[in-house]
């Protein structure tokens, strides 16, 4: 993860060496970027939560292909999160004294009512082709790559076993930090509205092409292994110099 962190940083930065010759430029953008894991499908009964709103902010080159054709590669920090809640219900086994000095082991099930807080910060490395659809409007489309380099997926779980007759109820905290992938990877799409001076306003959405969790993660843990992918909105400003 690291390797491909360093080489996308350093075949940016041998891009920037040359930005200055024609047909190279290169800017800075600025903006908010609204989004985080959303489920490829879910329960409205059991789950809800919110995406995060957070920062964005780096810098780009282009590379001039044709008069209405360009390449922008860009490096950017990003935030990405969001708060979930999450019921289930599980069968388990649970030991249970039948008889003064017997302990046995019955069949029974629990509840779990988890609740947590997604807070999670990136490289993105955008590679986008740009088309100019008017004089001062371009379109973008392209692939992105993504490293987590840290933050947190931690929060608690109220657990009840049964009917909360037999058994105490519980509370366990967890943080699933390590269970997310360091290197995500998708596909972009949006434009920009450029004026002659080199400010420009950019729209664009992101969606990953993997899943968030570690394959079999979530069916460890008792729960439908449904994949969640990184989907976000980004909006803001930049410059071209």
């Amino acid at each position: 993860m690291k390797h491909i962190l360093i080489l996308s940083v350093l075949a940016w930065l041998f891009t920037g060496i040359v930005f200055g010759q024609s047909p190279w430029q290169w800017g800075v953008r600025a903006g908010v970027i609204l989004g985080g894991p959303i489920p490829a499908q879910s329960d409205p009964d059991s789950s809800s939560g919110h995406l995060a709103v957070g920062p964005s902010l780096g810098a780009f080159v282009n590379y001039q292909l044709a008069e209405r054709w360009r390449l922008q590669v860009g490096l950017a920090y990003a935030f990405k999160g969001a708060t979930y809640q999450q019921l289930y219900r599980n069968d388990t086994m649970m030991p249970l004294q039948i008889l003064p000095g017997v302990v046995d082991t019955v069949p029974t099930y629990y509840y779990a009512d988890a609740n947590g807080k997604m807070s999670l910060h990136y490289i993105d490395l955008p590679i986008l082709v740009q088309w100019r659809a008017t004089k001062h409007a371009w379109i973008q489309f392209g692939p992105y790559l993504s490293g987590l380099i840290g933050g947190k997926d931690a929060g608690k779980a109220d657990i009840q076993i049964g009917d909360g007759m037999l058994f105490p109820d519980t509370t366990i905290t967890f943080d699933n930090i390590k269970e997310i992938r360091r290197l995500d990877m998708g596909l972009c799409l949006g434009g920009s509205y450029e004026l002659d001076n080199g400010l420009f306003l950019e729209m664009r959405a992101q969606r990953s092409l993997r899943g968030l969790y570690r394959k079999g993660f979530l069916s460890s843990q008792g729960l439908p292994e449904i994949p969640l992918y990184h989907t976000q909105f980004f909006v803001g400003l930049g410059w071209r110099f």
